[in-house]
């Protein structure tokens, strides 16, 4: 099975009905061309049950039982019926452990409270150790990337405001020398290599202030998307889902998902390895809807492996169902094509 098969084992009856965009839906029928007979199979049984809703009767379904047992109904033995009568004794008593379970997870929640002071999350002594040194972990790690995100944040507002005062200087220079420039223009005994030069300070300082504007700019969008990736890593109501690595891509690096409905999504990566020239690790999201899989965009990747990717919150956010990053080429793709490195599913 392929990482292509896996992402859409669900889509084929979406597939089957019509329903995918046409990006999608032609990736699934050249992967189809390409002779998969597991996805293949996929696709006729879920084509089979079209039909077979489509015209609105059982006659197949009867027809199959009929040439299985005949016209009589078969007879249930005993030795038939005792393994399903013992899985649904299995069954029953791993629902009341689990429940057991989540009542205990329930505790643990209810156990923690925010301390007013440092805005940390603080947790009471339990009854499971490892769990708690998780956790502690987790926040941990939490109020480390917030800590980054701040001084990133104050490094953009300097940016910032460097690249509005040289814009001001630019500006300001840019009008002496396009006055220069009418000055020779308009003197009897202007020479012309002095208007040249000055038209051509005049054509470096249009560059050097569309730089320094395009600078301002950047910076105040940094400092923006700053602002939310704190706000959400601060927010009372923060979900998390720990991905799992694919293989021995990953190496030793672990990812996570963190998100909130109101306030978006973030990855937080570590450790990650050094890809191949010209590619980008890339996160997708799982949705409920359609489509079934969409895009964030590309991770951001620093020196020390450390990786991020931010959704603001919104329509693509909702029916949130897992997160898979991928290795992509530089630019991203529409549709993942390479491998994953990491994959988690709610």
């Amino acid at each position: 099975m392929t990482h292509f098969c896996e992402i859409h084992r669900e889509d084929w009856e979406s597939y089957a009905h019509g329903e995918l965009d046409a990006g999608v839906r032609e990736e699934m029928s050249a992967h189809l061309r390409d002779g998969c007979a597991e996805c293949a199979a996929r696709f006729d049984e879920a084509r089979a049950a079209s039909a077979a809703l489509q015209r609105g009767d059982d006659a197949a379904m009867r027809a199959q039982l009929n040439a299985v047992y005949g016209a009589k109904p078969p007879r249930w033995k005993f030795w038939t019926v005792a393994p399903w009568v013992a899985t649904a004794v299995f069954f029953g008593l791993f629902l009341i452990a689990e429940r057991a379970y989540l009542n205990l997870q329930k505790e643990m929640l209810d156990a923690r409270q925010m301390n007013p002071v440092t805005n940390h999350i603080v947790h009471e002594t339990h009854a499971q150790p490892a769990a708690n040194a998780a956790s502690g972990e987790n926040d941990h790690d939490l109020q480390s990337t917030i800590e980054q995100l701040r001084a990133s944040l104050d490094q953009a507002n300097q940016q910032t405001a460097d690249a509005q005062r040289d814009t001001v200087r630019y500006q300001t220079d840019l009008k002496a020398a396009q006055l220069q420039i009418v000055s020779l223009e308009g003197g009897v005994r202007g020479s012309e290599e002095s208007r040249v030069k000055a038209e051509t300070d005049a054509a470096s300082i249009r560059m050097q202030l569309s730089k320094a504007q395009g600078d301002a700019h950047r910076a105040a969008n940094l400092a923006a998307e700053n602002q939310q990736m704190m706000k959400l890593l601060e927010s009372p109501q923060l979900h998390q889902l720990a991905l799992k690595t694919v293989g021995s891509n990953a190496g030793d690096a672990n990812a996570r998902v963190v998100w909130d409905n109101d306030r978006g999504l973030m990855l937080l990566a570590h450790d990650l390895p050094e890809l191949a020239e010209n590619h980008v690790y890339q996160l997708w999201i799982f949705r409920g809807g359609q489509p079934s899989m969409s895009s964030v965009g590309e991770v951001q990747v620093d020196s020390r492996g450390r990786g991020t990717a931010y959704l603001a919150p919104g329509d693509i956010l909702n029916n949130f169902g897992g997160a898979v990053v991928t290795d992509e080429p530089s630019g991203g793709s529409t549709v993942p094509h390479g491998n994953q490195i990491f994959i988690a599913r709610q």
